[in-house]
């Protein structure tokens, strides 16, 4: 069941968040993470059920919890873990402004220990008061900044760069290209190759300004062509002989 959690107004202000539900439209991360401290025991662990959790968050919109959660797993905001023959996750940073107190304080651990948990369980010491379920403001920390490891910031950034290009794409052929998938991927490697958000952008519009008027080339004015290395190294070219 449940349980009363308290989200800081700053959450709402949280730029990783954000940035990270402007470059996912459609997997709602906010609100799931936001959901899921209520599915949380008093140190932040829960049951990894995606199919049971969507019943509980957001199930009237159609969407992957699975690719959500794993989503969140690959930012640093969540940690999945097996354990006693169990899937669990862990919000790490849970016992940094949720107060526990009442009988949940005195229960006994609910779900079992991470490898290598964080220490700290609830944030309280022994016997402090408050009531069940209720959180406390703290010193002004959000308490909601992961400890990201650097491949997953990396990977964070990457998936972000990659919607801002194709949402050019969009905005300049008149498509409506998904920002993720495989259409991210093809960016994505290109950004790994070296090439940056300007050059991807400058390819795409001059092939917008080369293409649009034609009815058969404005076929491919698509991820997968404008940037597949060969293709994308060609065009690039025709940018420095112009």
């Amino acid at each position: 069941m449940a349980r009363i959690r308290t989200i800081k107004p700053d959450f709402f202000r949280h730029e990783g968040l954000q940035d990270l539900e402007t470059a996912n439209p459609g997997k709602h991360p906010m609100l799931v993470f936001a959901g899921l401290w209520g599915h949380c025991d008093k140190s932040g662990r829960f049951e990894w059920r995606p199919r049971m959790l969507k019943l509980d968050i957001l199930p009237f919109l159609d969407f992957s919890m699975t690719d959500t959660l794993e989503l969140l797993v690959a930012s640093g905001f969540i940690r999945r873990y097996s354990a006693d023959g169990g899937e669990y996750g862990v919000i790490p940073t849970f016992a940094e402004h949720q107060r526990i107190g009442g009988k949940e304080l005195e229960a006994p651990e609910k779900f079992p220990e991470p490898p290598g948990k964080q220490s700290g369980s609830t944030g309280e010491a022994p016997g402090s008061a408050g009531r069940e379920g209720k959180g406390k403001e703290g010193n002004g920390d959000t308490g909601l900044a992961p400890a990201v490891d650097p491949a997953a910031q990396k990977k964070a950034e990457l998936r972000k760069a990659a919607g801002d290009v194709i949402g050019f794409l969009n905005a300049k052929a008149g498509r409506n290209f998904d920002l993720n998938g495989a259409n991210a991927d093809h960016v994505i490697a290109r950004l790994r190759d070296g090439e940056t958000v300007e050059d991807l952008r400058a390819v795409v519009a001059m092939k917008v300004r080369d293409w649009k008027g034609d009815e058969k080339m404005a076929e491919y004015l698509r991820p997968e062509t404008l940037f597949n290395r060969t293709k994308y190294a060609s065009y690039k070219g025709k940018l420095s002989d112009g």
